[in-house]
């Protein structure tokens, strides 16, 4: 199964940033957060929309996140 990517709006420079969830990259939250950071230059996303959610800069996420995790990955446009 695939990993979702969710696109969100932009930063303020104009880089397309996405949001992963934690269940998605490890089995508890710091976990994940540790590996986010260090793997995909994560930081945890602060917003009410999405919860447990990590967010990052690329213009390739689902090869980042494939190179990082070896896991495949989607980029869905759809609301998790």
């Amino acid at each position: 199964m695939n990993v979702r990517l969710k696109k969100i709006d932009n930063d303020v420079n104009g880089n397309p940033r996405y949001l992963v969830h934690y269940l998605d990259i490890a089995g508890n939250y710091d976990d994940a957060l540790k590996l986010a950071k260090k793997q995909l230059q994560a930081r945890a996303y602060r917003g009410k929309a999405y919860g447990g959610c990590f967010v990052f800069t690329s213009y390739n996420p689902e090869h980042e996140f494939e190179q990082a995790f070896n896991k495949p990955a989607e980029t869905i446009w759809l609301p998790f």
